[in-house]
């Protein structure tokens, strides 16, 4: 079980200011390397090791085959904690969204979820959330 640090508001903002006008990049701010690095932050456990990311489209997809190529059951499978409605996610919790076809994962940061873009941080709103689970 993941327990938050003490001060992980505090460390929840730090993150997403560091990473506020990263690119997206595979491997190192993907949205699945944006979650893990933010349960890093807020828990101190890091659930996917940096080496063990996926770096190109493909890889990331050939990483999501032992999860039926999907984001949700990979969360799933590393949180063991899934909400019963993504409405429950609250601030540092990961939600699913959809977008041009394909599921994708952010991290909540109030009424919106922050996940990497081109350019920057995207937020997603809390309408688009499809699922979501409880970090620490």
């Amino acid at each position: 079980m993941l327990l938050r640090h003490a001060d992980w508001p505090a460390r929840l903002s730090a993150f997403v200011n560091e990473r506020r006008s990263l690119p997206y990049a595979y491997g190192t701010n993907d949205c699945g390397s944006f979650v893990v690095d933010g349960i890093h932050a807020l828990t101190g456990t890091l659930l996917v090791p940096v080496e063990n990311r996926p770096t190109t489209r493909i890889g990331a997809a050939r990483f999501l085959i032992p999860y039926g190529g999907s984001v949700e059951t990979w969360m799933d499978a590393l949180l063991d904690a899934r909400l019963p409605t993504p409405k429950l996610a609250q601030r540092g919790d990961i939600v699913s969204f959809e977008a041009a076809g394909e599921f994708h994962l952010a991290l909540v940061i109030g009424l919106a979820a922050a996940t990497p873009g081109p350019t920057e941080i995207l937020w997603v709103p809390r309408a688009l959330w499809h699922g979501g689970w409880k970090v620490g």
